[in-house]
């Protein structure tokens, strides 16, 4: 049912006048009475009932009496200022002789049988402005569709192409069209597209700038400008290079001559001997010399020998640095708790807690060696280590009792034996 309170009122109008037909029947009190029968007129919001006490409406019905479907809008209007309730969908299309009909629970819509409607039939094809194509048929398999003539036009067809085809644009008004030539004025990416027996690429596009070229010829570039091509070589001529110019061709030798360098000028084939000049027929037999390993010597005045390329350089014997240090390079590193020292990367280590104590893990070096482990408390202090199982301390494996303090040293030294890190500190370095 719908309930009206007093004062309430309720609205109906059609967007044709005087065709749709209307009668509502309501409870007031528990009286069965007719509120309204007439005909709707075609004015927005025409008040056709006001509830003159609090009432039940429990039917409606509004039948379409003309030759041509017609909507129908009703509503109710609060009597206490509250926003109009529309009761339908707004502007129900009804049609022609159809009736819509409250039964106090739903609205049904009824055919000219009076039976109820379930489906409604819609006007084919469907055209544009409904969401459609404005066409029943699509012309032929696999065709293209294109927008009508008009906004709201139904769309046109556009055959399939041939697989040797490309479509091509008709301009303003027209459709498109299927052919085999590409527009000399289509371009990718603002440049344009060069087709066979066209206009020569350019240089600056990735071709030549000619169309013609020498045959065996050398081609010779000319910056921007299209690629020139020398003159085809004669039999055992060579080229040879001219400032500022193009590369010229020097004549074949005689296989009596030698070819002789010119300086900044052209190479030339001589004849020459002597000093200054090539030897030929005068030269000396070469015999190969019989190269080995030198067995003693001194190497002397000797710059950039390098030793870094060999990973795994030995010494005969034993090595004196004379006057002069052998320098290391210090690793160093901050722990977070877990620190792995490489001890193949360096002798010496120099490390500083982070905010907590820390646990070492050694990766061993190749051979048996002497090492330095430099230990920094950070400036909270009292961090201590925890060392692996292959070091070993003196005094029945006592373990030092490493200073405690912020920013205090502690300087270990190990002997690697190749098993065993065998471990002596020095304590508090101040």
């Amino acid at each position: 049912m719908i309930c009206l309170d007093i004062t309430d009122t309720l609205e109906a109008w059609s967007d044709t006048n005087a065709v749709i037909d209307c009668s509502i029947h309501g409870l007031v009190g528990t009286t069965f009475t007719n509120l309204y029968t007439g005909t709707l007129n075609n004015t927005p919001n025409t008040v056709i009932y006001t509830a003159g006490a609090a009432i039940s409406v429990v039917s409606a019905t509004f039948v379409n009496t003309a030759g041509a479907a017609a909507t129908v809008n009703f509503k109710l209007d609060p009597a206490n200022g509250g926003n109009d309730k529309f009761l339908l969908p707004v502007a129900v299309s009804l049609g022609a002789g159809y009736a819509l009909v409250f039964d106090g629970q739903r609205f049904s819509m009824m055919d000219t049988s009076g039976q109820v409607v379930t489906s409604f039939p819609v006007a084919l094809p469907l055209t544009v402005p409904n969401g459609g194509t404005g066409r029943a048929t699509s012309t032929t398999a696999y065709a293209l569709l294109a927008a009508g003539t008009t906004a709201t036009g139904a769309h046109q067809t556009l055959p399939a192409g041939a697989t040797t085809e490309v479509l091509v644009g008709g301009g303003a008004g027209a459709l498109p069209a299927w052919g085999t030539n590409i527009p000399t004025a289509v371009t990718i990416g603002s440049k344009y597209i060069y087709r066979a027996d066209g206009t020569d690429v350019p240089v600056a596009d990735g071709g030549t700038g000619a169309s013609t070229l020498t045959d065996h010829g050398i081609l010779l570039g000319s910056g921007a400008g299209a690629i020139t091509p020398m003159a085809a070589l004669g039999a055992g001529q060579l080229i040879y290079g001219v400032a500022g110019a193009d590369p010229a061709a020097l004549g074949a030798g005689a296989t009596t001559k030698i070819l002789v360098g010119g300086g900044a000028a052209a190479p030339v084939w001589t004849t020459a001997t002597g000093s200054g000049a090539p030897v030929r027929a005068t030269s000396p037999t070469l015999v190969t010399p019989a190269l080995g390993t030198p067995s003693s010597g001194v190497l002397t005045n000797c710059t950039g020998l390098n030793i870094v390329t060999d990973t795994t350089p030995e010494l005969g014997g034993e090595m004196d640095a004379g006057a002069h240090t052998i320098g290391f390079t210090q690793q160093t590193a901050t722990g977070d708790g877990t620190t792995t020292i490489d001890w193949k990367l360096g002798n010496k280590f120099f490390f500083t807690y982070g905010a907590q104590n820390d646990t070492f893990t050694f990766t061993a070096p190749s051979n048996p060696c002497n090492l330095l482990l430099v230990l920094k408390q950070d400036g909270g202090g009292s961090r201590t280590p925890t060392w692996p199982a292959t070091v070993k301390w003196p005094t029945a494996g006592t373990e030092p009792t490493w200073s405690s303090g912020g920013g205090e040293i502690d300087i270990v030294s190990f002997y690697y034996d190749g098993t065993s890190y065998f471990g002596q500190a020095g304590l508090d370095f101040q």
